[in-house]
């Protein structure tokens, strides 16, 4: 029986393209997520928040654990107040997920509005190179995403996490849809026997 590291190339790249239907599978799946997602925003939303604060809780964990294996008071102490802002914004977060979807969003229009100002200065910068104008375009719709999303502010703050989830999971649907029928197609063109070596 011989391991994944010890085989060629090119069957490793067969065992990949024999493959193709899981990550078309798979991307049904994310699309059936998305569609489940997008149905209701704001459930989504609640979701993202509770997913997040479940990540807070670990690092608050991990932090709080590294307190107290690590050498030194003032570490120790450092450690332990990082765990201590960890676990209290996950309890805050946890208890109420609105307020947190709120001022998150918030925050998320502010750095779209200063990544776009960045971008549009940025390209105005490199106005020498070529396409320096599709970074221009790209800073302004930045900014105007986030002049959008702040203009809107508090109320998107109910659905934006969930949109931008029902977003996510629908392009990793077709990514997953599209590189399964791409490797098909190369599987199908170049067939098994090239893989045989």
């Amino acid at each position: 029986m011989s391991s994944l590291g010890h085989e060629k190339p090119s069957v490793m790249i067969g065992k990949i393209e024999d493959s193709w239907g899981s990550y078309v599978g798979f991307g049904i799946l994310m699309l059936i997520a998305g569609g489940i997602a997008g149905a209701n925003l704001f459930a989504s939303t609640l979701a993202s928040i509770l997913y997040f604060v479940a990540f807070m809780i670990f690092a608050g964990v991990t932090q709080l654990i590294y307190a107290f294996r690590t050498q030194g008071w003032s570490r120790r102490l450092m450690y332990a107040l990082s765990a201590a802002l960890y676990l209290a914004a996950s309890g805050v977060a946890f208890f109420d997920p609105i307020l947190s979807a709120v001022g998150i969003s918030l925050m998320i229009g502010g750095l779209l509005i200063a990544s776009g100002v960045f971008r549009i200065i940025s390209g105005a910068r490199d106005h020498a190179h070529a396409g320096w104008g599709w970074i221009v375009a790209s800073g302004v719709l930045t900014l105007a995403v986030g002049v959008a999303l702040l203009a809107a502010w508090p109320g998107m703050g109910f659905w934006l996490l969930g949109a931008l989830l029902t977003a996510d999971l629908i392009f990793q649907g077709w990514t997953y849809i599209a590189l399964g029928l791409a490797l098909r197609e190369r599987r199908n063109r170049l067939g098994p026997a090239s893989h045989q070596d």
